[in-house]
């Protein structure tokens, strides 16, 4: 039962993922792009869809997290 939670749990994030990076295709919505300024060339926008959609599709928590961990360093072992 617990196998099939979690296989669930990753196909339901997978789809998260593609539709949120296929929406910000679709859209022309690029995180990183529009952060940085519309003269940016920095990254290719078929990588900062990616981007987008993971940061889209992942939620709030992940980005929260990578964002403390940046700011606090690496936790005590």
């Amino acid at each position: 039962m617990a196998r099939a939670r979690a296989n669930r749990t990753i196909v339901a994030w997978g789809l998260a993922i593609g539709l949120a990076t296929a929406a910000s295709s679709a859209g022309v919505f690029c995180v990183l792009h529009a952060v940085a300024g519309g003269d940016w060339n920095g990254v290719a926008v078929w990588v900062d869809a990616i981007v987008t959609g993971v940061m889209v599709g992942s939620g709030t928590k992940p980005l929260r997290d990578l964002i403390n961990r940046a700011q606090n360093g690496p936790p005590a072992a």
